[in-house]
């Protein structure tokens, strides 16, 4: 399983308490399906984020690989992965590119019909939707960016319903 943290902008990134409850849910409830996770990201921040995660410790099998990757060796990172795992980002488009099995967690104040990963048949997008949503306007929230609100539970429900499909 691959997992993307990061996005182009903070404000709609998952937090890495939240990526590491989902991670050792995995590694615990999904040991049979799940036999490597490696976590990709380039930059400071995602690299801080996943750091974070992983000082959390106790994750038996997930691996950074966080600003080790060109483009193309993580294109092939994401193509040949089981599932993917990520934010609106640009990993998403490459796993939807491929086909790849994902499971795509958007922030409500996008534009889902504008921003999701297009054409594949084998994606799940999870987003909290308020009455405002889309917005547009990440920075300016009048609902303390509640769009991001996402439980460990609903993700992993959805990530163990994609798996078991595969």
């Amino acid at each position: 399983i691959v997992i993307s943290v990061g996005t182009g902008e903070p404000l709609r990134e998952w937090p890495a308490s939240s990526w590491h409850e989902l991670i050792k849910k995995l590694e615990r409830e999904m040991h049979d399906e799940v036999e490597q996770i490696v976590l990709v990201g380039a930059g400071q921040r995602e690299e801080r984020c996943i750091r974070e995660i992983l000082a959390y410790g106790d994750l038996a099998f997930t691996k950074s690989l966080c600003n080790e990757l060109s483009i193309p060796e993580l294109i092939q990172v994401i193509r040949n992965a089981k599932l993917f795992i990520g934010l609106e980002s640009f990993n998403g488009h490459i796993a939807a590119m491929y086909k790849t099995p994902q499971v795509s967690i958007m922030h409500g104040a996008t534009n889902l019909y504008q921003w999701q990963p297009y054409a594949n048949p084998y994606c799940t997008v999870i987003r909290t939707s308020l009455s405002c949503s889309p917005c547009y306007f990440v920075s300016n929230c009048q609902h303390d960016n509640a769009c991001i609100d996402l439980s460990t539970e609903v993700v992993f429900e959805k990530v163990k319903k994609m798996l078991h499909r595969l």
